[in-house]
């Protein structure tokens, strides 16, 4: 495996590295530049010939041993006793019947996908230094014509009846945990949901539900008949979200300085001539404006501008009894209940 190694430095210049592209606003492509510290996540460069060496090793363990792949593989359930699909940092999951064992990567101006069939013997990867591709469906294209017609490949549920598809259509809250969602249906007719920014395809399952089919957590939504939305995520933990109604607008009494010690960070809200900014004051960023969105009542997002995708974090304002504002409790897509006390 002469290609893959790990890069300690964004600025290190790697032999045949293909350069990292993303589209452009108005057409055509711009590099794609980040100063993102270099760690496990975006350090690792490979090739489609090294990561097949590296699927082979499974099937003849020659590194490793088969405890490798096994203790690679090896999933422990969550608390609650439900299957948690993420192992020891690959996802294990049934397509159509059929055990799949790979991980989708996710770069600025790179993505990938590296999906193993053991019971066939086979792997497809997928590699791209197009920023706006989407390599996770590209590549399962290849796992349905490799599967298609073997003995107990399912077929592939069909989508919901379109009408419900377009009540889907937009923005969701969990008003106990301020959770949002974003569902869309694309230009090829596809469904999308979003959450804290990032955007999964998603499929349909056999119960009338679409779930998403990459990415470490598991996610699954259903409309129902009350025009809610239920969405079942990691551990089989079910929650009920309401639409949200246009036109919302931001407390008033919102504007103050909050702190939160675990991550020695400071957020002053002010207002602007164009609403309200969040300053933020921490051992990574000093000064950063932050823009803040108005979701519904005490329900607020703040945008954290980001090189991959326009990202939020969920937020709820805490009132005292009074109904003055003490605190903010902050979710992000992989830190939770942080609150930020107000300390003016």
């Amino acid at each position: 495996m002469n290609a893959t190694r790990h890069v300690e430095r964004a600025t290190e210049v790697v032999a045949n590295l293909a350069t990292g592209y993303l589209p452009a606003p108005g057409g055509g492509w711009i590099l794609a530049r980040h100063n993102f510290p270099l760690h496990g996540e975006g350090g690792l460069v490979s090739s489609v010939t090294d990561l097949a060496l590296w699927h082979a090793n499974f099937g003849s363990p020659r590194i490793g041993g088969s405890a490798m792949a096994e203790a690679l593989t090896t999933m422990t359930p969550f608390n609650n006793g439900k299957p948690n699909t993420y192992a020891r940092g690959l996802r294990i999951t049934q397509y159509r019947g059929v055990r799949t064992i790979g991980h989708d990567g996710l770069w600025p101006g790179y993505k990938t996908s590296f999906v193993r069939i053991p019971k066939y013997d086979a792997a497809v990867i997928c590699i791209s230094n197009d920023g706006g591709s989407d390599p996770h469906g590209l590549a399962f294209q290849v796992v349905d014509a490799l599967i298609e017609d073997k003995p107990g490949v399912v077929v592939v549920p069909p989508m919901p009846p379109q009408a419900m598809l377009d009540r889907l259509s937009g923005c969701w809250l969990n008003r106990d945990t301020a959770a949002t969602v974003d569902v869309a249906i694309d230009k090829s007719g596809s469904v999308t949901a979003s959450t804290h920014g990032s955007s999964f395809t998603t499929s349909p399952t056999g119960d009338g539900g679409l779930a998403t089919s990459r990415g470490s957590g598991d996610f699954t939504m259903w409309l129902t008949p009350e025009d809610t939305l239920t969405v079942e995520r990691d551990a089989g933990v079910r929650e009920t979200l309401h639409r949200v109604s246009e036109g919302a607008e931001l407390p008033m009494d919102l504007p103050g300085r909050y702190s939160n010690p675990d991550c020695a960070s400071d957020w002053t809200i002010a207002l602007t001539d164009a609403g309200m900014t969040l300053r933020v004051d921490g051992p990574l960023r000093i000064g950063s404006a932050f823009e803040i969105e108005p979701v519904e009542d005490d329900f607020i997002r703040v945008i954290t501008p980001m090189t991959l995708f326009r990202g939020w974090l969920d937020v709820r304002v805490v009132r005292d009894a009074e109904r003055r504002i003490i605190g903010l409790d902050v979710d992000g897509s992989r830190a939770r209940n942080l609150r930020f006390t107000r300390e003016h």
